[in-house]
């Protein structure tokens, strides 16, 4: 089940910035959230939800897909790798939306999160020019 905040209606202006937060605590999810006001905002509560939302067909898919490292049944990292693998079988070359993992220890594990397949690195707590920077890089 991935949640939908109503920005994400089928009204929302086709110029704003699509968001995928996948962040499996309430209270970074709602401070996360709180940072990205403007955009149409989705969220995901662990990495499978997060998956699913990423790969399933949509008119208007996330532009930019904030993935927690440490979130149950799937990490951030797994989602990453799974999702490179799936656009790779379907022959498809870049992927829907800018990838960010983040993380505490987001700056040390940085190489690694390249290699499974994220664009960008946001260290927690998150500050908030870096995900601006995030948002601006998706679109």
């Amino acid at each position: 089940r991935c949640a939908a905040t109503p920005a994400l209606a089928p009204t929302a202006p086709a110029t704003m910035a699509r968001v995928l937060l996948a962040e499996d605590d309430g209270f970074q999810r709602a401070m996360i959230g709180m940072l990205l006001e403007g955009t149409a905002l989705m969220e995901a509560h662990n990495g499978l939800e997060a998956l699913a939302a990423l790969l399933a067909p949509s008119p208007t898919p996330p532009h930019l897909a904030l993935l927690d490292l440490d979130m149950p049944l799937l990490t951030g990292a797994e989602v990453a790798t799974l999702l490179r693998g799936v656009r790779h079988d379907r022959g498809e070359d870049a992927a829907p939306a800018v990838v960010a993992a983040l993380s505490a220890d987001a700056a040390e594990r940085a190489e690694a999160l390249r290699a499974a397949g994220c664009d960008l690195c946001i260290p927690k707590p998150v500050p908030a020019q870096a995900l601006a920077e995030g948002v601006a890089s998706a679109r």
